[in-house]
């Protein structure tokens, strides 16, 4: 969603307080779009937030969508 992600959520990650959290939301609308491009979605998304130094990364889906929805969740760890 943004040209440069991983810089774009260091800059967020810079605006929140220690052990402060974020949460971003995905749900894929391309045609064609099944649980496996959500997962894929969240993988992209989980990877981002790992590389842009954020901790206790987790994938929430809540399957009752089609193609479901994917929530990954970080936290900004202390220190930073």
């Amino acid at each position: 969603m943004w040209r440069e992600p991983t810089v774009r959520l260091r800059e967020i990650g810079r605006l929140l307080r220690c052990r402060d959290r974020i949460a971003l939301v995905s749900q894929p609308r391309c045609p064609g779009a099944t649980a496996a491009t959500s997962a894929a979605a969240a993988d992209r998304l989980a990877a981002q937030l790992a590389e842009a130094g954020f901790e206790d990364i987790r994938v929430e889906t809540l399957n009752l969508l089609n193609p479901p929805a994917v929530c990954v969740l970080a936290t900004r760890p202390d220190g930073n």
